[in-house]
């Protein structure tokens, strides 16, 4: 499957159509991806998702977040990566007068009662109905077996062009509207017995495409705009209200298609935002963590790739490293920042262990990851899944499972030979 390129790195898998993974993410120390899973191909996939620690008290990954949840334009799948072999399973289809759907939030009901295995929530948005909807999710803590839906929004002008969502403890849901370029306060009835209501609470923004969860104890959101060139942190109350803690515009944001700030419980100090065309591809690094505008601290760019294109000098900047070729996502867990590298095919693998000083470590390539433009870690540092096309017209997309844990890979009945190994490489400027 993988020739060995001096400069190649393995990539992850494509997610079923449309699948889109971008996040703000948190920080610890790099990690080798030694092996890949086989790919599950033809998925409806538009978005993958595991649930966010950050959105409770307990920062603490759960049982529920070895499960990953992919929201395709009109059903959500269940990847379980605790069973042997590794399962993906349709648990619900969405209704058709709301699809298709493309933003996704996976969080722990708050409702007492629930029993541990039944506790996740999915929170869904969808931007061509003005929808939002609310899914329970079945199952034993291993494996979700069914969502049901339990609430839904529908044609609801006030959240015109809902692209994504967070919910924090299970009753403060955020959606960006990005019709309004507001972020919109929706009250969730704790019991989950009263429908959503949609609050007068809402907060101007120049615009926004992303949302984002900051650390829990100093409940903030982190939202991102490409087309308006902005990362901007809010602070939230437990009513709903918001303020502006400090918003920056930065060229280094034209386009960005991906930001994260960790999907572990990590401090989530830092916003880490990919944009794919901005010097042939940008991996950039933003100070979010104190109160005022986040400041854009280093990053890493591929450099001009175009033949003919006059040289401006990037290309040859010491941070300059191909790889990064077309960066589409990104996920960082503890010190790794994983990047989504559309151009090259592979799963880029950087050391934020100093966030001033991002190292380009290694990539992980494989056929398998050819249009990946999706990756999301799990809480737990052991799994990255990957989506291959799953932001592209008319294309089928597919999921891919990468590993640093042999052992776990080879246990979900992945590539165990050694000539079907994937293998990373050197990092070749």
């Amino acid at each position: 499957h993988m020739a060995p390129r001096a400069s190649a790195r393995p990539r992850l898998a494509r997610v079923a159509r449309g699948v889109v993974i971008a996040s703000l993410c948190a920080v610890a120390r790099a990690a080798n991806l030694t092996q890949i899973a086989s790919p599950f191909a033809d998925v409806d996939a538009r978005t993958v998702e595991f649930i966010t620690p950050a959105a409770h008290a307990s920062s603490a990954p759960s049982a529920l977040s070895t499960i990953a949840y992919v929201l395709g334009a009109r059903t959500i799948s269940a990847l379980t990566l605790t069973t042997s072999p590794v399962t993906l399973t349709t648990i619900a289809t969405l209704d058709e007068d709301a699809t298709p759907c493309e933003g996704l939030f996976a969080y722990e009901s708050a409702r007492d009662g629930v029993a541990a295995g039944n506790r996740a929530r999915l929170a869904v948005t969808c931007a061509g109905t003005n929808s939002l909807l609310i899914y329970g999710v079945d199952g034993d803590g291993t494996r979700a077996t069914k969502a049901r839906q339990i609430h839904a929004v529908k044609n609801a002008t006030r959240i015109a062009e809902p692209t994504d969502v967070v919910v924090v403890n299970g009753t403060l849901a955020f959606v960006a509207s990005r019709a309004h370029a507001r972020v919109v306060f929706v009250k969730l009835d704790p019991n989950e017995n009263d429908a959503p209501t949609i609050t007068g609470s809402t907060y101007q923004l120049s615009g926004i495409d992303k949302i984002q969860l900051g650390p829990y104890d100093r409940q903030t959101l982190r939202t991102m705009s490409g087309m308006t060139r902005r990362v901007t942190t809010l602070k939230y109350t437990s009513a709903g209200t918001m303020q502006l803690v400090g918003s920056v515009k930065d060229s280094r944001l034209e386009s960005a298609s991906g930001a994260c700030v960790g999907v572990g419980g990590g401090e989530r100090a830092y916003t880490y935002v990919v944009t794919p065309t901005l010097n042939g591809g940008t991996f950039s690094i933003f100070n979010s963590s104190t109160y005022g505008a986040p400041e854009y601290l280093n990053g890493v760019h591929a450099g001009r790739l175009a033949p003919n294109e006059p040289s401006d000098g990037f290309e040859l900047a010491p941070a300059a490293n191909r790889d990064l070729s077309g960066a589409r996502d990104v996920s960082v867990h503890g010190t790794t920042a994983y990047v989504a590298a559309k151009s090259i095919g592979a799963i880029v693998v950087v050391d934020i262990t100093d966030p001033n000083v991002p190292v380009v470590l290694e990539k992980a390539r494989s056929s398998a990851l050819t249009g990946v433009d999706r990756v999301v870690a799990s809480p737990d540092g052991v799994f990255v899944v990957a989506a291959v096309n799953a932001t592209d017209d008319g294309a089928n997309a597919t999921i891919v499972i990468a590993s640093k844990d042999d052992t776990a890979i080879a246990k979900h009945g992945a590539y165990t030979g050694a000539k079907k190994r994937r293998r990373l490489f050197s990092s070749s400027k």
